[in-house]
């Protein structure tokens, strides 16, 4: 485990594993003697979304890769339904911190997902309330 001091001065422990996974976290620890505390400009509530929900969510195992264009419906609802499994986020705001998050951690796995998610929900938006996520994460017209 990891200590990281957040934005909002609370003490966050994130397991090294998960912590590893940020290109910024990771150059951070190589060049420290000390690995038992960092400070990181990232409120506690989305280090724990990054490091608990979404990096837990893969410890062990490699992250898909989302693969642009998401044209395809089938992709569409993986993608949201990868947001509401994994992410848990509320609104399209929160959405929004956890891409800033993602981009100063310079996770690249989880800002391909919130760019996805994010270009989702427009599109929904666009397309009005007649779209809805089946338990099969397709796209199915109500």
């Amino acid at each position: 485990m990891i200590k990281v001091q957040s934005a909002d001065g609370e003490l966050v422990e994130i397991p090294l594993e998960a912590a590893r996974r940020s290109n910024v976290v990771k150059g951070i620890l190589e060049g420290a003697s000390d690995e038992s505390q960092i400070t990181l400009p990232i409120d506690a509530h989305l280090l724990n979304m990054v490091f608990h929900k979404y990096c837990g969510h893969y410890a062990g195992r490699e992250i898909p890769v989302i693969k642009p264009p998401l044209q395809s419906t089938d992709h569409i609802g993986e993608v949201l339904l990868l947001e509401r499994e994994v992410l848990g986020t509320a609104d399209r705001q929160e959405l929004y911190q956890v891409m800033k998050a993602a981009d100063c951690l310079d996770l690249q796995s989880l800002l391909q997902l919130t760019y996805a998610a994010m270009a989702c929900h427009i599109r929904f938006d666009q397309t009005g309330p007649a779209v809805a996520l089946s338990k099969r994460s397709r796209l199915v017209k109500l």
